[in-house]
């Protein structure tokens, strides 16, 4: 599995504008043809990939993100999500700061690949948490 923060992550970060308490955090699915551009890509309209709304996938769905202070660093934990009745096939998953408005306007976090793609077949698809450690 793989990992990535996205550019507009510690562009926000840095000009402290995210607030972990208050900040609205979304998730959404993509499959195995989506390719990251952690540099240029900073917004969830700029995502191609995403999977098709269909199937048991409605879109983006709400999760949580928490900051634990470790002996090692920083450790952000960005919350899963739950597509019920799905017949769905991602390959990862992309978390993004949700402005509430369009997806132009929704700042891109993190990406999470599943290192390969994982079939659900109506059934529900569970997006365990990721865990990101700041040393």
């Amino acid at each position: 599995m793989n990992s990535s923060m996205f550019r507009s992550f510690y562009s926000t970060l840095l000009l402290a504008g995210w607030n972990l308490e208050t900040d609205e955090v979304g998730v959404i699915l993509v499959g195995a043809g989506y390719k990251p551009d952690l540099l240029c890509h900073t917004r969830r309209s700029d995502i191609v990939g995403e999977l098709a709304i269909g199937g048991g996938y409605d879109g983006a769905v709400k999760t949580t993100v928490e900051m634990n202070h470790t002996d090692q660093g920083v450790e952000l934990k960005f919350g899963g999500g739950r597509w019920v009745t799905s017949s769905i096939a991602p390959a990862g998953a992309i978390y993004f700061r949700d402005s509430g408005e369009d997806a132009s306007q929704d700042q891109l976090l993190c990406w999470h690949s599943f290192g390969k793609t994982f079939a659900c077949t109506n059934g529900t698809f569970v997006l365990a948490a990721t865990v990101f450690e700041f040393k």
